[in-house]
């Protein structure tokens, strides 16, 4: 189950007005072999009422009434961290019901209230079996579930490993923010001092540290896939100091935007890790099969690896309650 401090980072994350879930330097996420899939599970049959299970801002929810458009429909989005999707309007607001909160293992539901229950990049952060169970409980006999789920070789989890370890570097004690913040005090000094440099040994040494950081970068930049984060942040830490040095702001501004960054890096490097670490195997993915049947033996499944030309992307699986 999510804890405390995850689920201020999803709160925040959520709060930017993203729509997905995945590491922020893979953008094929709600497209292509994705969206296919989607179409797909909206269009096969029409649905009643709808259930989004970890809806974050609710992308699968506004897809969906992009494609169905028969109506009464009603579609419901849950998340255990909190939500507001800024792109509902007040025409929408009758069909749509946004819950935050609410966790997947102890749905706030009755048994058979929904026709359809979805997720994307969703259930596999809940605890299972007791999540899987859940979604199956709330859903009628006869209704359908439809998941998209982390892959444990899918190309989003290959950019999220690479982009933790880019986070990791930006982050370190020796890194370029640890050694921008030791750099600070004497670019403050620096527009005043009529002392050489050489005559204070630590801001030699910080100097020394600042450029032995973005040496650094420089030398992770050449073989890296997913450079975005780093490129990013060597651009903006430099840009900040060189403010510092022409007096166009000061030194106690420029630590707080460092404390910033590094809470929000911090924060990502918490969700990309909860993904990988919530990324399913073959084995797993088959439990959940496996729990779906315990219910409904009759139960029809489809399970495939989502692939599209960067790789895989996931695991669709559909199960047809029966």
């Amino acid at each position: 189950m999510m804890d405390t401090g995850k689920r201020q980072a999803w709160s925040t994350y959520w709060s930017s007005g993203a729509l997905h879930s995945c590491t922020s330097s893979f953008h094929g996420n709600y497209s292509g072999i994705l969206a296919d899939f989607w179409m797909e599970v909206f269009q096969e049959r029409p649905a009643r009422r709808m259930l989004d299970l970890a809806t974050g801002n609710g992308a699968v929810p506004k897809l969906a009434l992009e494609c169905i458009r028969t109506r009464p429909l009603e579609i419901v989005g849950v998340d255990l961290a909190d939500i507001l999707p800024d792109w509902i309007n007040d025409g929408q607001k009758d069909i749509l019901h946004m819950h935050s909160g609410v966790h997947l293992e102890t749905l706030p539901f009755s048994d058979g209230e929904f026709d359809l229950i979805t997720s994307q990049y969703g259930i596999e952060y809940a605890e299972w079996p007791q999540a899987v169970n859940e979604a199956v409980r709330v859903c009628e006999a006869g209704g359908r579930l439809a998941c998209v789920i982390h892959h444990e070789n899918s190309v989003v989890v290959r950019v999220g490993e690479q982009e933790n370890t880019n986070l990791s570097l930006l982050l370190a004690d020796d890194g370029v923010l640890d050694a921008a913040s030791k750099v600070l005090p004497w670019l403050g000094d620096a527009r005043h001092a009529t002392v050489p440099a050489s005559n204070f040994p630590e801001k030699v040494q910080a100097r020394l540290g600042y450029n032995t950081a973005m040496d650094k970068i420089a030398e992770v930049l050449v073989d890296n896939f997913v450079p975005d984060i780093l490129l990013q942040f060597r651009h903006e830490v430099h840009a900040l100091l060189s403010r510092v040095s022409r007096a166009e702001i000061g030194v106690d501004t420029a630590f707080n935007r460092l404390r910033q960054w590094r809470d929000a890096l911090e924060a990502s490097k918490s969700r990309t890790t909860s993904m990988i670490e919530s990324a399913r195997n073959a084995d797993s993915i088959l439990e959940f099969g496996h729990i779906v049947m315990r219910r409904y033996p009759g139960a029809r499944l489809d399970i495939t690896e989502l692939q599209q030309d960067e790789g895989v992307l996931g695991w669709g699986v559909k199960a047809l309650l029966q």
